[in-house]
């Protein structure tokens, strides 16, 4: 019987996109996305949103973004993400460090994969995502 957890929330599949550098894919929490732009766009094929800042404020140009953004005529300043779709995972808090958890999932029977990530904007924790209900469950028990 699957345990009752119900603690989604929403982790997006993204690329990174920072002033002078490659994208990079990465796994990226709701609140990363806060107080962003978003803009739809084509991105190798699919279909996506950039998700961006237009306060110069915010950092450095960047390039890569705005050349995404050439046809409105708007420029994108600091980080920037071009963003494919969600899903929703389970989350579990963990007070230990990333090097501490990974042993602990080692160990455990897990059935799909899991996810550990800065877990706030102070960074006072970590959050260990799955996307399987039992293996929410044990995740909870075995992790502090």
């Amino acid at each position: 019987m699957a345990c009752q957890y119900n603690r989604r929330r929403r982790i997006y599949d993204a690329l990174e996109i920072q002033p002078f550098c490659l994208p990079r894919p990465q796994h990226i929490q709701s609140f990363d996305l806060l107080g962003l732009l978003s803009a739809p766009i084509i991105f190798q094929g699919r279909s996506a949103e950039l998700r961006y800042s237009n306060v110069r404020e915010e950092g450095w140009k960047n390039n890569f973004a705005s050349q995404l953004l050439k046809e409105t005529g708007k420029t994108a300043y600091g980080e920037a993400y071009i963003v494919f779709g969600h899903n929703l995972m389970y989350r579990h808090a963990a007070k230990d460090e990333p090097d501490e958890i990974y042993p602990l999932l080692a160990d455990m029977p897990l059935k799909h994969q899991v996810l550990v990530l800065e877990g706030d904007l102070q960074a006072t924790h970590w959050a260990v995502y799955t996307s399987d209900q039992n293996d929410a469950f044990l995740v909870k028990m075995y992790i502090p």
